[in-house]
């Protein structure tokens, strides 16, 4: 009997573990699946039909007793609302699906797929797309065999390498179709980061439960499954690395600590294995846990070396129980496995090498600068200013994880170093949990977009609480109602703690594709009606450009450059002829005009200023100028071949509605002001004489000088290099009375007589503004006052109602207010294309730029 209670007791032991990750998968996924069927839908067609309802009850009971309370009016409003329930509950309900599905098909495809949740899918998406239409991820082969995308980096394309993402896309997509005639590529993406990080519980679940039993794996697992911190960035639909970032590190932990464990090769093969993949996934961040695993095996190295009599000794002999031994087997698998996959790719033979030396020598070091202005160049840094990348804080941290639980697992982890002084073992996995856990809070505070990586040891410091108290509470009793009372106490404590965040992730599901029908018709337009293009507008959107137009880009959410300047020029200036010639340029060479000056000149300022003065020429004015500056014919010819090529491609160019909220940011690049970036890369490592005397060369009076140099030291090279001109208020309606005075909801009021009386109520009574920008006998315009507070102000007409913007002085008579909020009227080289809005009310405006009537 007691043989069969113990064989059942062993089969209840083993089938415990599969269904504990059973349970963590199923709400992992339940979680992520959320955005397939856009549930929040039904709350805003909901909403949208009550408010609507609600309103005309308001305005009923308003035109019938206007003299009524207010308190009065709400009740019977509310008592109207009821009977009107109770009596339309079925037509409500109608209405209320058909709303819902309205909207549903603006967020979806015609076959029912809802589009990606963000930009960057949108790259990997496409090249799938190709992979699927052309065999290959680019689209063509260059004369050196090279594979090739022709839609990215403009006229001039790029390599288009083996991206991972998309190569797990395809495969997924080759495995499912045959069974499924309605499976496409776009539900193939859609549902990858869902299969990834569901496999990513099986590794979870085994590390945590080497350090905090069954219990603890569940915990660890279920706390990976549903922390909104990773949840956001690894839901169905958001298609990116991201699922990657915690899926390879989790894999290869768990082949570490096995190996650590059990001292066996095997798995500290498989370790290398798994991080060799690891940089195809996520060729940036790949190396912080190869970096864990070799620090972790030196730190523990020596202090047991210096803890443990002959450690030393029986070590250096390079037995089987040595770290060393364990870590050079993990660096070789790595090195033959990533050699022969960069072979498969057509690397070099030394790639293995080369991402060894990265990983310890430079990519550290890289991010740690990654977002360093004005150091070692005189162009703006587009990582300043990428949302993902701004800095956070350790309350905010704390905040997202929840403090209470944080501090659990750091007890739990500094528990687990204490039992490492007598188990080589736990004193490995602390070390290395411990290691991971000071890296990622500070890489989260350096770029909010880290916080996903912290997920994975935040739960894995859960579970070596859980681990160490359990141990401790069997040390501490063998009354089995006093040690099942405390473990359950202390499980019910966590699981109360984790109700913060489970709430946070169900607000998180409710996600919903920033892509619309809206944009879907307005790059389908572009491409039924071209055979090749460039279309350019700001980065941010350039991956599903790409994808859904399948026509080129200037740039992109990966490959900026120096170019968010160029176009953030070609958006911020007044100058009609500067605007069109940047685009020239772009479309002609993209950055290899400046690369062509500077490599000529050795002089990164004297090309910039000489390249701004070219765009604004025709072919033979420029030639001249060329000629003047001192280039030979050879050299003329060349540089001309990329700012007036003649041959140019059919350009298009668009302002949108989101760019009004981004105008700080690429209104920023445009006004790049590099004689200070000049200065600041120059100056900022230089001593105070030295430093003063530099400015004085640029111009400036020993007292500016001095003024500036100490700006300098003291101040981001950002900030003290370019100003954020911004919109202050988008559309704002406007009342017009007496056909002569408008008066706005922004405190603007205009004279239509002669504008000449304009102003801004504010709390300090009327001020004058800088400037007021209107159209008049279809004549763009611009009236000048004397100026009271530093803004600007649009008066736009549409139909009979006006609206007006208040703004940036620098924006008043800029390409995109003009574009964007006066439909280009008064412009010779943009023509409009297409003029679309999205359900949600932002507008779309493609234009159709001609570029070569500038040299006619």
């Amino acid at each position: 009997m007691k043989q069969e209670l113990k064989d059942i007791t062993d089969n209840l032991r083993w089938t415990i573990i599969p269904l504990l990750i059973l349970i963590s998968m199923l709400v992992c996924i339940g979680l992520r699946v959320q955005p397939y069927s856009l549930s929040i839908t039904d709350t805003w067609a909901s909403d949208t039909i009550s408010n609507n309802v609600r309103a005309q009850i308001s305005n009923n009971i308003e035109s019938q007793y206007p003299q009524l309370p207010q308190d009065k009016k709400n009740s019977e409003i509310e008592k109207q609302w009821d009977e009107y329930l109770s009596t339309n509950s079925d037509m409500l309900f109608t209405e209320t699906q058909k709303l819902s599905n309205y909207y549903k098909s603006r967020l979806q495809d015609p076959t029912g797929q809802t589009y990606l949740l963000a930009i960057d899918p949108y790259l990997w998406y496409g090249n799938s797309k190709n992979y699927i239409n052309n065999g290959q991820f680019g689209d063509y082969y260059d004369e050196t065999g090279e594979d090739m995308y022709s839609l990215r980096n403009g006229r001039l394309g790029r390599k288009a390498a083996m991206p991972f993402n998309s190569i797990i896309t395809v495969g997924v997509y080759k495995l499912v179709s045959p069974f499924n005639d309605n499976f496409t590529i776009l539900k193939a993406a859609f549902i990858i980061p869902l299969l990834i990080i569901a496999l990513s519980i099986i590794p979870i679940f085994f590390i945590g439960r080497k350090i905090g039993g069954n219990t603890g794996g569940f915990v660890a697992s279920l706390i990976f499954a549903f922390h909104p911190a990773l949840l956001s960035r690894t839901i169905a639909g958001f298609s990116d690395t991201d699922p990657y970032t915690v899926f390879f590190p989790l894999l290869a932990t768990w082949f570490f600590f096995e190996a650590v464990e059990k001292r066996t090769y095997i798995w500290m093969i498989l370790c290398g294995f798994s991080l060799a993949f690891f940089t195809l996934a996520w060729g940036q961040g790949w190396w912080y846990t190869f970096d864990f695993i070799i620090i972790t095996l030196g730190i523990t190295f020596v202090i047991l070396s210096l803890i443990r009599k002959g450690y030393l000794k029986e070590n250096l002999k390079f037995s089987k129980q040595s770290n060393i031994i364990l870590g050079s087997i993990m660096v070789l698998s790595f090195l033959i496995t990533r050699t022969l996959l960069g072979l498969w790719a057509g690397e070099k033979l030394t790639v293995g090498l080369k991402f060894i030396w990265q990983a310890i020598f430079v990519q550290p070091t890289w991010f740690m600068g990654l977002k360093s202005v004005g150091l070692t160049t005189i162009w703006p840094n587009v990582l300043t200013t990428v949302a993902e990348l701004n800095p956070s804080s350790f309350n905010s941290i704390l905040a997202s994880l929840n403090p209470f639980l944080f501090w659990i697992g750091v007890v739990g982890l500094v528990l687990l170093l204490i039992s490492g002084i007598k188990n080589e073992t736990y004193l490995t996995y602390s070390v290395y949990l411990i290691i991971w856990l000071g890296a990622s809070i500070y890489a989260s505070l350096t770029s909010l977009r880290f916080m996903e990586i912290m997920v994975p040891v935040f739960a894995l410091s859960i579970a070596a609480s859980i681990g160490m108290l359990f141990k401790r509470l069997d040390n501490f009793t063998d009354d089995k109602k006093y040690l099942i009372t405390g473990k359950v106490f202390f499980i019910v404590i966590i699981l109360v703690l984790l109700q913060v965040p489970f709430l946070g992730a169900l607000d998180t599901t409710n996600k919903i594709p920033s892509y619309t029908d809206a944009w879907d018709e307005s790059l389908k337009e572009i491409k039924y009606n071209s055979t090749d293009a460039i279309i350019t507008s700001w980065w941010d959107f350039g991956h599903w450009f790409v994808a859904m137009s399948e026509r080129r880009v200037t740039f992109d959410g990966g490959d900026q450059g120096n170019r968010i300047h160029w176009v953030g020029k070609s958006l911020l200036t007044d100058n009609e002829q500067e605007s069109v010639g940047i685009l020239r340029m772009l479309n002609c060479g993209q950055e290899l005009a400046y690369d062509t000056l500077e490599n000529y000149t050795n002089d990164s300022y004297y090309s910039k200023l000489l390249l701004d003065d070219i765009i604004l020429l025709d072919r033979h004015g420029a030639e001249e100028k060329l000629a003047n500056e001192g280039f030979d014919a050879d050299q003329r010819l060349i540089i001309l071949g990329y700012t007036h090529c003649g041959g140019t491609i059919d350009q298009y160019y668009i302002t949108s509605g989101d760019m009004v909220g981004k105008a700080g940011v690429w209104a920023h690049f445009g006004s790049w002001n590099f004689q200070r970036a000049l200065m600041y890369n120059t100056v900022k490592s230089m001593e105070v004489t030295q430093g003063i005397e530099f400015i004085q060369t640029q111009g400036y009076s020993s007292k500016d000088a001095e003024t500036m140099y100490y700006e300098i030291q003291n101040t981001g090279g950002d900030n003290w290099i370019a100003g954020w001109p911004t919109y202050k208020s988008d559309y704002t309606s406007c009342n017009l009375v007496d056909n002569t005075t408008v008066y706005c909801g922004n405190g603007l009021v205009v004279n239509l007589d002669d504008y000449s009386s304009t102003y801004v109520t504010t709390q300090e009574g009327n001020k004058n503004l800088v400037s007021l920008v209107y159209i008049e006998n279809e004549t763009f315009k611009e009236k000048v006052f004397q100026a009271q507070i530093p803004y600007s102000a649009a008066l736009i007409k549409q139909g009979v109602q006006y609206y007006s913007v208040i703004m940036d002085p620098l924006l008043s008579k800029s390409m995109f207010t003009r574009l964007y909020y006066f439909d280009g009227i008064g412009l010779e080289h943009y023509e409009m294309f297409s003029d679309k809005k999205t359900f949600q009310g932002l507008k779309i405006k493609v234009w159709k730029v001609d570029l070569d009537e500038l040299d006619e």
